[in-house]
């Protein structure tokens, strides 16, 4: 499957569908359900990162963008390929009044403090070269925080008995690429981008009753 495949499926399809004219009140009661369905999310994920330029590399419908700006980041850039999740996230950002907040395409120049990349690298045809990208974006010190699906959780060994085709059609339905890797594995695509992969744990899906989760968390430097 090819990456315009991937970016015209994602166009159509988002994680949450959110009104254009979404108050502030519900913005916050989104996050708050999204942050709730996912125990262990923003420990492993943190959007706390005041007084840092922050890159939120595939943005989906804002709920992390918002994060960051209450949580006092210096700075936000939302990044997504998909239309609609590109005009919720900044209707969002304007239902809040931030201004410290550009929604877009990403500024080629910047250099991050902080690169968010939550399931995104799994949809797309060449991760590594992703990988290399944010690399080039990222200052010295900075770090990337990473979100891929996992293929050493319950879910996918015994919900979808390990085959990739059965774990793909329910985790994402139609979604032209949906993969799921090895820790071995994300060791060594971060390596291919000349990045150094920390695993910090998995956090649970709803449904999921033990552990590791779906949800397998990085930390890239």
């Amino acid at each position: 499957m090819s990456l315009a495949e991937s970016i015209a499926h994602w166009s159509e399809h988002q994680v949450a569908d959110l009104p254009l004219d979404i108050t502030a009140e519900q913005s916050l009661a989104s996050m708050e359900l999204r942050n709730a369905t996912y125990p262990g999310l923003l420990e492993l994920m943190p959007i706390d990162q005041p007084g840092k330029v922050v890159l939120d590399f595939g943005c989906g419908p804002g709920h992390d963008v918002v994060g960051f700006l209450l949580s006092g980041a210096k700075y936000v850039y939302a990044y997504d390929v998909s239309p609609k999740a590109r005009a919720m996230t900044l209707a969002r950002v304007q239902a809040h009044g931030f201004e410290n907040c550009t929604v877009g395409m990403i500024p080629a120049a910047m250099d991050y403090d902080h690169i968010h990349c939550a399931g995104v690298l799994h949809h797309i045809p060449e991760p590594h070269e992703t990988l290399k990208l944010m690399r080039a974006l990222l200052k010295p010190d900075g770090e990337i925080r990473l979100m891929v699906y996992s293929s050493e959780s319950d879910f996918y060994l015994n919900v979808a008995e390990g085959v990739p085709s059965v774990f793909a059609r329910m985790a994402d339905g139609d979604a032209p690429i949906t993969v799921a890797w090895t820790q071995e594995e994300v060791v060594a695509l971060a390596r291919l981008a000349d990045l150094e992969a920390e695993y910090l744990g998995g956090y649970m899906h709803q449904g999921e009753e033990k552990g590791p989760g779906l949800s397998s968390c990085w930390r890239l430097t």
